[in-house]
């Protein structure tokens, strides 16, 4: 019987110490995320300020973003477009970008036109765009009601 009584004092001793291990990891975890986020927030400081400063330099004044799409994300922003001027036979990937351009959308990303075409592929996958054929390309149209 002294066996099973040292074991469980052992058990809830360790057991203890497991619940007190995963309270500490949790706690470190979000401390983690939220000097992630601070990162994130420091990095776009960062990052309006030297634009600011290359403007400044360059004798522009920094201006707000401006049109429709300036603070939109990518896929609501091509849901969008696609939506408004997809007529059949559809829009083609140069056709989104030109028309989110026109509108003030500003990407940093290097090819514009494969991050466009994917998310035009998910929204067809999620049956909230339809894909077609314009001159033997695939284009992107909106959905028709039936």
């Amino acid at each position: 019987m002294d066996a099973i009584e040292t074991l469980k004092a052992l058990r809830a001793k360790k057991s203890a110490l497991y619940d007190s291990i995963q309270g500490d990891i949790q706690r470190l975890e979000m401390e983690s995320r939220e000097l992630a986020a601070e990162i994130v927030g420091v990095d776009e400081a960062i990052k309006a300020i030297s634009g600011a400063a290359k403007n400044e330099q360059a004798g522009q004044p920094a201006l707000p973003a401006i049109g429709k799409y300036s603070n939109m994300s990518p896929t609501l922003a091509i849901l969008d477009v696609v939506q408004k001027h997809g007529n059949p036979p559809g829009l083609l990937v140069p056709d989104i970008i030109a028309k989110l351009a026109a509108e003030g959308f500003k990407s940093k990303a290097e090819q514009l036109y494969s991050v466009v075409y994917a998310i035009s592929q998910r929204l067809v996958k999620q049956d909230k765009i339809r894909e077609g054929r314009r001159d033997g390309k695939r284009a992107f149209m909106r959905k028709e009601p039936f």
